[in-house]
């Protein structure tokens, strides 16, 4: 049929008959005579040919809010996937009165079904789920993509596999929950969905890009594995499993990383961002962050347990230190303050302060000490001889024009220590 928008241009629309497959329907059209008198070439063809446009009809089921109150379920029966009220039996897939629905091979879309909670189980087998819903529980089977504008009430993937999933800017408190051993591809999160968390407790994850994101593994004989992480605010705790992640990267002003336990990071990129490395519980090494010298940009201890150590040159702007804990550094630092009194163990010469040190405890990690050997450099004026709390020796302060140094004055004996 042909009818008229409000520009007084022509709008075609088709009706497919019910039951059809899908394919692609062909178009014929011909200028009308009002179309050639607008002007002398308006709507008029090259030649006097049929004009012919093919169109695709899309393979999507469109459940609307009265429907999705029945049919809410997906699941799998006899190798066929259908969405499906009540109950899914021989008797109704093969019902006239369409007690379910096949749906292998097609797009579910949910049309305005914020109060509905749908659910995936059954082994079912499903393209893509589009469209808003209430709640979203993928309990076994595989959908390969889940792209949703809303759900506020979370999207859950336990013991299944799904492909990406995505969430629209009206999902403001969704939580996207993984657990179980779940296979997942990458997951995106509308940065206008300001409390929505990813959580992953146990599984395979793709890329997570997610203001709020927390991996806390539940499975002790099973490594949750995560690829790279963009977000504010992220909390790894293995308890008693292990974690594997790929570079974890700030997203925003503020943007705070903590690890607990056993925790393997591929790299840690601030950004440009005021972002802060915590550590709480943490025995371990990390990488240490790239694009981290803006103000704000710190590392912290905040556990007297943490162990730390940083592999590779460090530029920041802050290193706290908490009491009876320990950060080592096996490259050179380039720090503007350094606090808090734990300790802090680097090679002699690898450390450059340009602000201020407030008594943390500086050990080498040189095997041997010697007097007159330089320890660490400091803006001019900014660091005075006992800062620090040396571990061992003493330090006396050479001025410069520019850059202080201070060097090894006096060695001290603190105990034996046992290279293993």
């Amino acid at each position: 049929t042909e009818d008229a928008d409000i520009d007084g241009d022509p709008v075609v629309t088709a009706t497919v008959k019910d039951k059809s497959g899908t394919g692609s329907v062909t178009f014929t059209a011909k200028p009308t005579y009002w179309a050639l008198q607008q002007s002398e070439d308006a709507g008029k063809p090259s030649d006097d040919d049929e004009i012919k446009t093919k169109v695709k009809i899309e393979k999507k089921i469109i459940v609307d809010d009265t429907n999705a109150a029945l049919f809410n379920k997906i699941g799998k029966y006899s190798g066929t996937t259908y969405i499906y009220r009540d109950s899914l039996s021989g008797t109704n897939v093969k019902a006239d009165n369409h007690q379910a629905v096949k749906v292998n091979g097609y797009e579910v879309n949910f049309n305005d079904c914020e109060d509905r909670d749908i659910s995936v189980d059954d082994k079912a087998s499903v393209t893509k789920i589009t469209g808003k819903v209430k709640k979203l529980k993928v309990a076994s089977g595989n959908v390969s993509t889940i792209d949703v504008d809303e759900a506020p009430d979370g999207i859950t993937v336990d013991n299944a596999k799904t492909g990406d999933i995505s969430v629209g800017d009206g999902s403001v408190k969704c939580n996207i929950v993984i657990s179980s051993k779940a296979t997942v591809g990458n997951i995106k999160v509308n940065d206008d969905a300001t409390d929505a968390k990813v959580k992953v407790e146990s599984g395979k994850v793709g890329n997570i890009d997610a203001k709020n994101v927390e991996v806390k593994a539940d499975d002790d004989d099973f490594v949750t594995t995560v690829g790279d992480i963009t977000a504010t605010t992220l909390s790894f705790d293995s308890e008693d499993s292990k974690i594997s992640v790929g570079t974890v990267k700030a997203k925003d002003t503020g943007s705070e990383f903590t690890l607990t336990g056993d925790v393997t990071a591929k790299g840690f990129d601030y950004d440009y961002y005021d972002a802060n490395l915590k550590f709480d519980d943490f025995q371990g090494k990390v990488p240490a962050p790239k694009n981290a010298a803006e103000d704000g940009a710190c590392i912290s201890t905040t556990n007297e347990d943490d162990r730390v150590e940083v592999v590779g040159d460090v530029d920041i702007d802050g290193i706290s230190v908490e009491d009876d804990s320990t950060v080592t550094f096996d490259g050179k630092v380039n720090a503007t303050s350094v606090d808090g009194s734990g300790t802090m163990v680097i090679k002699a010469g690898n450390l450059y302060v340009d602000g201020d040190v407030s008594g943390t405890v500086l050990k080498l990690s040189d095997p041997t000490l010697t007097k007159g050997q330089t320890v660490f450099t400091a803006l001019n004026d900014t660091v005075n001889a006992d800062d620090f709390d040396c571990y061992g020796f003493t330090l006396a302060k050479s001025e410069g024009s520019k850059v202080d140094t201070f060097k090894i004055d006096s060695v001290q004996f603190k105990g034996v220590t046992i290279n293993k």
